[in-house]
């Protein structure tokens, strides 16, 4: 959750500047955390993007491939893909990923 990242961010920077011997400018450590917690959402949100992405390629891919199984006459191919795209279907309804 961005409440944990922004823990974990904090930690982070004060853990650093504890090191360093620079913990008495709490304004400025709240800066950094803040650009350390700001960078970690947005590759949150770029993967959780990219996710969806490889995802929705590859059920067009499936459904291209069915269609052209079907297209072809291979009904047992055709009907051997129908179980895996509703497997899919209910996951995705069950399941609703790693949203925030």
């Amino acid at each position: 959750t961005p409440q944990e990242l922004w823990q974990r961010a904090w930690e982070a920077t004060w853990q650093a500047a504890d090191a360093d011997g620079k913990t008495e400018d709490h304004e400025k450590l709240k800066v950094e955390a803040q650009k350390l917690w700001k960078g970690w959402l947005a590759d949150r949100d770029q993967r959780s993007k990219a996710r969806k992405a490889a995802v929705g390629a590859a059920l067009v891919a499936t459904k291209e491939e069915a269609g052209q199984k079907e297209a072809s006459g291979d009904s047992k191919a055709v009907a051997a893909a129908a179980p895996r795209r509703s497997l899919c279907a209910v996951l995705k309804r069950r399941c609703p990923a790693d949203e925030p």
